[in-house]
């Protein structure tokens, strides 16, 4: 009996070590995607990270090698969050094409607002910034063949225009980007760009001009509404 409880107390310390262990792996992580984010992967420094979660470098170290792996773990756990909220409903879930485009333009935008250093973050990924990994993510083209997908049932039946792949993912990937990337500009003093892009009457604008882009562009019905386009300050 003894034996028993030495066992079970032992199984619950390595539990609560390994529970502890991953909390803090995942604050350093998201410590080091607003770094690497705003200042890049070349200003980005690991005893930056550290200091702001009261590591000690050595310690961060213990769960990344380098900054490198540090880099690359930090693009696949967004790259993860970004595939898990873009295929939440498969197509044949929905019983038009037009009502699963309107999911992923929704899908899309949620995802963006929900994890605000993404697209700066795919922005410097594109750019080649940082150690590439020997295999790309395969979240990393989740968008790429959701939309590639659309086009050859829209195309194939018809109801939608037979547009370049590249055309439509810059359409949906540049909105976004430009409308929650611009306001960070105002640090430079550009007035025009002081709004908040999260604000609940913005989120509405930025989905109805993207809806106007992506569906305007794929030859699908837009319904014309009387309303201020501009994003409020």
């Amino acid at each position: 009996m003894f034996f028993v409880y030495t066992v079970v107390i032992q199984w619950e310390k390595e539990v609560a070590v390994a529970t502890k262990g991953e909390a803090t792996r995942q604050k350093i992580l998201e410590v080091a995607e607003r770094t690497f984010a705003r200042q890049g992967y070349a200003g980005a420094r690991l005893d930056d990270i550290s200091g702001a979660l009261g590591l000690t470098r050595q310690s961060l170290l213990f769960y990344f090698k380098d900054k490198g792996g540090l880099y690359q773990a930090v693009l696949e756990n967004l790259f993860d969050k970004h595939q898990s909220a873009l295929t939440q409903r498969a197509r044949n879930e929905f019983a038009s094409l037009e009502g699963y485009i309107d999911y992923q333009i929704e899908n899309t935008l949620e995802s963006y607002l929900i994890h605000p250093e993404f697209p700066m973050m795919m922005l410097r990924f594109i750019q080649g910034e940082g150690p590439r990994a020997e295999e790309v993510h395969p979240a990393a083209m989740i968008a790429v063949n959701i939309w590639d997908q659309i086009l050859q049932e829209g195309g194939a039946s018809g109801q939608t225009r037979k547009v370049p792949l590249e055309n439509l993912v810059a359409v949906v990937g540049g909105t976004l980007s430009y409308y929650l990337l611009m306001p960070q500009a105002a640090q430079a003093g550009h007035t025009l760009m002081k709004y908040d892009p999260r604000a609940p009457a913005n989120v509405r604008k930025i989905r109805r001009n993207l809806q106007l882009a992506v569906r305007g562009m794929l030859g699908l019905t837009v319904e014309v509404v009387n309303q201020e386009m501009s994003l409020e300050k």
